[in-house]
């Protein structure tokens, strides 16, 4: 493969990968414990029961089997009784223990770090403490947690010691897919952390494979402006309208499955961004040669000689984006929220763009465009003036009125 392709295909894969990853949830049991408050909703409850009585009427031990539904699940061992103590000091004191970190949420991490001036109380709040339920000792009662619903951990004490699990069965993350929120990042996302990895990866094999080499006197695009180029349609357009179905549903599975629609629209702007980053290789790859006798046009396909005697025409010639495009962008601006406020800044500048030419038609009809500018306007081809003063002196004359194109890309020849 070209390594001009090459470079490409690793920048595009690697951010692809990147986002996929970033966003990639384990569909796993999660419970989130807490401490529950029987005592206090013992003593201030005068709800009837369906015996006649009031909740404040019932005993404890009735009253917490009446409020968990019958769903207490008794524990015992040493493995409990530590990992009790261990929840219930963090749960009380707002502490996170070291390791335990990723089971909290960031507020309530930043929350229980904090440092309070004298005289002002100090709220530490950490309400949950999140676990996988194949983690060890959950894992030993993993069958007994099956509806999405609260239970209660009852360990064998004098008194008896309960923790609240809310049980997910399978983890659901915020965005228009769910209704849930509040979940720690390392357990929605555990993968997000190997996303920046996979982008250097991207960006190292873009930078480290050979770059072509020119003569000092060929007509081509600045280097810069073609990593540029590669930036602008890998790094912005793919991976903007590429990413943000990902982020505005919440879930990789979710953005592919229940909401593919909605990202497919996305996906249509995403895939003009794969279009720019293949006309970009092109871009980067064409060069203008002056001979004596003739012009040698360089690509990633080899090179072209188009003699003088050749050229039946030269003609100035202006492209700009489609009307479609600009309009489409302004439309997934809108959907985009927040996010969307780059996708309004493509469709301004793209509203505005122009890029200007030559266009020579040979008198086998064969075409060759030579774009001199960017589409804002500023000379992206070196040494064009060589170019431009071969063109004068050509003896070919110029066509008076300029070509005007439209198009998504513009072309550089038959």
């Amino acid at each position: 493969m070209n390594p001009e392709v090459l470079r490409r295909v690793a920048l595009v894969l690697s951010l692809a990968a990147a986002v996929v990853l970033a966003r990639l949830t384990p569909f796993e049991p999660l419970a989130s414990l807490r401490l529950p408050e029987f005592e206090k909703g013992h003593a201030r409850n005068n709800r009837p029961t369906p015996d006649g009585r009031t909740e404040g009427e019932l005993s404890m031990e009735e009253y917490v089997s009446y409020v968990t539904g019958g769903r207490i699940i008794p524990v015992s061992g040493p493995e409990w009784t530590a990992f009790f103590d261990k929840v219930e000091t963090s749960l009380r004191e707002g502490a996170v223990p070291a390791g335990w970190e990723h089971r909290v949420t960031p507020e309530e991490l930043e929350s229980s770090r904090k440092t309070w001036p004298a005289g002002v109380k100090d709220w530490k709040d950490v309400h949950r403490l999140f676990f996988w339920v194949s983690e060890p000792p959950l894992v030993e009662h993993a069958e007994s947690l099956t509806a999405e619903a609260d239970y209660y951990f009852k360990l064998d004490s004098k008194p008896p010691r309960y923790l609240e699990a809310y049980h997910y069965p399978e983890l659901r993350t915020t965005g228009l897919a769910s209704g849930f929120y509040g979940i720690p990042r390392r357990f929605a996302y555990p993968y997000m952390k190997w996303s920046p990895w996979l982008i250097l990866g991207g960006l190292l094999v873009y930078v480290l494979l050979p770059w072509p080499r020119r003569a000092a006197d060929v007509a081509a695009v600045a280097r810069w402006r073609v990593v540029g180029s590669d930036l602008a349609s890998s790094g912005l357009l793919f991976l903007m309208f590429f990413a943000m179905p990902f982020f505005i549903v919440g879930s990789t599975v979710q953005a592919v499955t229940e909401w593919l629609l909605f990202s497919f629209v996305f996906w249509i702007v995403a895939g003009l961004g794969l279009l720019a980053a293949c006309y970009s290789a092109v871009w980067g790859g064409f060069s203008v040669t002056v001979g004596g006798d003739r012009l040698t046009f360089g690509s990633l396909r080899g090179s072209k000689d188009l003699r003088y005697g050749d050229f039946a025409s030269i003609q100035a010639a202006t492209f700009q984006p489609p009307g479609w495009l600009i309009k489409t962008l302004w439309v997934l601006s809108l959907m985009g929220g927040r996010r969307g406020m780059l996708a309004a800044g493509q469709a301004s500048i793209m509203g505005a763009a122009e890029a200007k030419g030559y266009v020579i038609t040979a008198r086998d009809g064969r075409k060759a465009f030579i774009w001199y500018t960017d589409q804002m306007g500023s000379t992206a081809l070196t040494h064009f003036d060589q170019v431009e003063k071969a063109l004068r002196d050509s003896g070919v004359p110029m066509e008076s009125a300029p070509l005007r194109m439209k198009g998504v890309f513009p072309p550089f020849g038959d």
